[in-house]
């Protein structure tokens, strides 16, 4: 599966060159290239060429979620060529998908413009000109899945110039409706019912034991492995998903707090992916996951010592905001790793909007620009 884009190749002839520019942006489940480039020579007009690529399409299969396929599609809607020329689609080593996308193009714009949706006559047109395009059921079904996405939830993305407007949208009372937009909002994004074979890994009786609770279940396509497991099955299970940032798909891990038996599991994690910061939101009676002064846990490779607390960093967090500080060394070399754990125990029931946003941007200021993940722990 391509999580990434790594690069673009142009083929060049005496009466034709590229000069392009490059630019890409990673979305939650999608990475989009930006890519401009002056074609000309020989006469020819020059033109600016810009690539949307859609980088998380499963090798075999479609995508599994409505929401990433249509955030993408529409984001290449809104990108207004500076003339009219035809869009070009290019596909793998097959048509797979290729109907799906032209499908969503075609009629998002039909509903953006008209209000209206015509999928069986676009099907019977498209197929007419093309049959390589004939759809599959599963084809068919993710495109009326991502077409109600559309119409149930409506546009959402929002400019920094309309976020105000459209927060007060949300919060006022729709005629029609018992709730107010934002509960309607609420209720259609987490309308989904996980399948058993979804959470397979945390299903297994040996792994039953490891999680606090059956109501919070990593998903097997984004559960965090741990790359030093122990050769039995499920040794590579922790509760623990992987979950997209702004900037990468794994920028964050969502884990839960460590029981008794999953310790040395939650610290082999950072181990494994280099984490340096962990936000802790879980209350203070959870109890510690970590070594006290002159304590130390040792795991597979390394060994985990404790270096020092701090409680003054913030004017608003100074009774609530802790910054607890360890050393993790190799058993095995010289590696070491620093990390600090920034525990919010009154999180965020008993914090003001402001405690609130300031302990946001101060575990942010703490992570800085580092390119592992952000570990968010909860009760």
């Amino acid at each position: 599966m391509k999580n990434n884009i790594t690069s673009h190749h142009f083929s060049h002839s005496s009466s034709h060159r590229i000069s392009p520019t490059y630019e890409s942006f990673t979305y939650p489940t999608a990475a989009v290239a930006v890519l401009q480039g002056k074609s000309g020579g020989g006469g020819r007009q020059e033109r600016l060429v810009t690539v949307f690529q859609y980088t998380h399409w499963p090798e075999y299969g479609l995508p599994e979620d409505t929401l990433p396929l249509l955030d993408f599609v529409q984001r290449a809607l809104r990108h207004e060529p500076p003339i009219k020329s035809p869009l070009m689609l290019i596909s793998g080593r097959s048509f797979c998908g290729a109907g799906l996308y032209l499908g969503l193009v075609t009629l998002l714009t039909q509903l953006n413009y008209r209000g209206e949706l015509g999928v069986f006559s676009y099907w019977q047109h498209i197929i007419g000109q093309c049959p390589s395009l004939l759809p599959t059921v599963e084809e068919y079904s993710l495109l009326h899945d991502c077409l109600l996405e559309r119409v149930t939830a409506g546009e959402t993305l929002v400019t920094r110039d309309g976020a105000r407007r459209y927060i007060e949208h949300l919060e006022a009372t729709a005629d029609g409706f018992p709730y107010p937009p934002a509960e309607k909002q609420y209720k259609q994004a987490i309308a989904m019912d996980a399948n058993l074979y979804l959470v397979a890994a945390a299903a297994k009786p040996c792994n039953e034991p490891k999680n606090r609770s059956i109501s919070y279940l990593p998903m097997e396509t984004s559960r965090v492995r741990l790359k030093t497991a122990a050769a039995t099955d499920g040794g590579d299970y922790i509760n623990a998903s992987w979950l997209p940032g702004y900037r990468l798909m794994q920028e964050y891990i969502l884990t839960q707090h460590p029981v008794a038996s999953t310790v040395l599991d939650f610290w082999q994690m950072l181990w494994d992916y280099r984490v340096t910061t962990v936000t802790c939101l879980s209350p203070e009676d959870f109890g510690t996951f970590w070594p006290l002064e002159e304590e130390e846990l040792t795991g597979a490779n390394f060994v985990v010592r404790y270096m020092s607390e701090s409680a003054d960093c913030s004017d608003t967090y100074k009774s609530s905001w802790i910054i607890r500080s360890f050393l993790m060394e190799s058993t095995e070399g010289d590696d070491d790793l620093t990390v600090r754990i920034v525990h919010l125990p009154l999180w965020p029931e008993e914090c003001s909007t402001d405690a609130i946003l300031e302990g946001v941007l101060g575990v942010t200021e703490i992570q800085g620009q580092r390119h592992t993940p952000l570990v968010v722990m909860d009760r």
